[in-house]
């Protein structure tokens, strides 16, 4: 079987499978494993399947074995940028400014405006960053769930969702 992967109708790599074996696989950037595991994890593709013309061998072993490695790694991956993007908002705001951060001064009691709250809900944010950053991951959830007990902002939220999905704070 010769599967044909194409986006928007141009054809951007191959798939041959040979008596039930995985036999060859190619896209722009090469052959083997490589490319199987770029074309099987591709967006916005459409797979057509056509009679196969002779290849030279490109990969080994079975397509299961092939798949169940590809997803792996594409598992590997998403815990892997899932981590690294969980503060990508806070990160890219912090390296705008190449000015260290005013020192936070809270005032001696609380304030009924609300400041006091505000500031506190900035620190645990803060730490809760930090700890990201650290790979602290039950550290960020404590302190992004005490900062969400003071106040609610969207990226706090995705903050929390993101942890949680990746088992903490369960």
């Amino acid at each position: 079987m010769h599967l044909v992967v194409s986006r928007e109708g141009a054809q951007v790599g191959e798939v041959v499978i040979r008596d039930g074996e995985a036999w060859h696989a190619h896209d722009p950037k090469g052959d083997g494993a490589a490319a199987f595991r770029r074309l099987v994890t591709a967006k916005d593709v459409t797979v057509e399947a056509t009679h196969p013309t002779p290849t030279a061998r490109t990969l080994s072993g079975s397509c299961e074995q092939l798949l169940l490695e590809t997803m792996r790694l594409e598992d590997e991956q998403s815990r892997n940028d899932d981590a690294a993007d969980l503060a990508w908002d806070d990160l890219t705001t912090r390296h705008r400014s190449s000015l260290p951060p005013a020192p936070s001064v809270r005032p001696p009691e609380p304030m009924k405006s609300g400041g006091w709250v505000r500031r506190s809900f900035e620190e645990l944010y803060e730490r809760g960053v930090e700890a990201l950053l650290d790979k602290r991951y039950d550290d960020a959830f404590v302190a992004f769930t005490e900062a969400a007990e003071l106040h609610h902002t969207p990226s706090l939220d995705v903050n929390l969702s993101r942890l949680r999905s990746m088992g903490y704070g369960r």
